[in-house]
């Protein structure tokens, strides 16, 4: 990645969790990730499950609907949808996918991404 070591963090549908957690009715997850749960890093409450993943990885596809990930921990596609949170050593933007999509490059990445799942 250019400009030293840039970090991204994958924050997925922050809103919906804050939502949630207030007792608001949750109509549907954006996140679609083509990769299993770990049980180890899952979390539930009140019928929504929360998955945490803090992990190095490569991003080898930057869409504009999709992007993915190769690592030990995950490899996958990820929609697009939902909030975003990038940080690299001179920036940090908030937003959804098409205000954050120009910041990106194919590469090594710190990556930590938060799925949301109601069942």
């Amino acid at each position: 990645m250019n400009q030293g070591s840039k970090y991204l963090i994958f924050i997925v549908l922050t809103v919906l969790i804050v939502a949630s957690i207030a007792g608001v009715t949750l109509y549907s997850s954006n996140v679609l990730a083509e990769a299993s749960s770990s049980d180890d890093t899952a979390s539930e409450y009140k019928g929504v499950k929360y998955n945490v993943r803090i992990f190095n990885g490569t991003i080898t596809s930057i869409t504009n609907s999709n992007i993915t990930i190769e690592s030990d921990v995950f490899s996958g596609t990820l929609s697009t949808n939902g909030g975003w949170i990038y940080i690299d050593s001179e920036l940090i933007k908030r937003g959804d996918w098409s205000s954050i999509y120009g910041q990106l490059s194919e590469g090594d990445a710190f990556i930590a991404m938060l799925s949301i799942e109601k069942g």
